[in-house]
């Protein structure tokens, strides 16, 4: 077990091949935007207690409120319905961001201290992002629906 004394968001990027040495300084409270496919993407926010926040849109939400309440509805329906029926350790959050009027799927990552600490904040990354898509790709349809 080697210590590697890195923040959160600097081992995801290495992991994926992002040369951090190459970028542009980045601001404190600046992320990095990773686009997976067409219109799904995660972002990663590097947090000041060492964790790293992970963000997915799921869908923006309407303009009315009776539309708005809706979302939200069949947003937290179809999230209790998924993790009641298999409960996962550090269950990521539903969150209505303001900045974009989003519903957001959120996960925070713990600080990383040792390289076997490091496996297990990629694992829950990687797990993170299947259920975020997954999740995604349900609500939409599911939003789709008719009533």
């Amino acid at each position: 077990m080697t210590n590697i004394q890195t923040n959160t968001l600097d081992l995801i990027l290495a992991a994926i091949g992002i040369d951090i040495s190459q970028l542009e300084p980045r601001a404190e409270d600046e992320g990095f935007r990773l686009e997976l496919e067409d219109n799904f993407a995660v972002e990663l926010l590097q947090l000041k207690s060492g964790r790293c926040r992970a963000s997915a849109r799921l869908c923006m939400l309407g303009k009315g409120l009776i539309t708005q309440e809706t979302q939200l509805v069949k947003a937290l329906e179809l999230y209790r319905e998924l993790f009641s029926a298999k409960p996962l350790i550090g269950l990521p959050s539903l969150a209505i961001t303001d900045f974009d009027n989003c519903i957001r799927l959120v996960k925070d990552l713990p600080a990383v201290a040792n390289s076997n600490e490091a496996d297990q904040v990629l694992k829950m990354l990687e797990d993170y992002v299947y259920i975020a898509q997954a999740f995604k790709k349900t609500f939409v349809k599911f939003e789709g629906d008719s009533p």
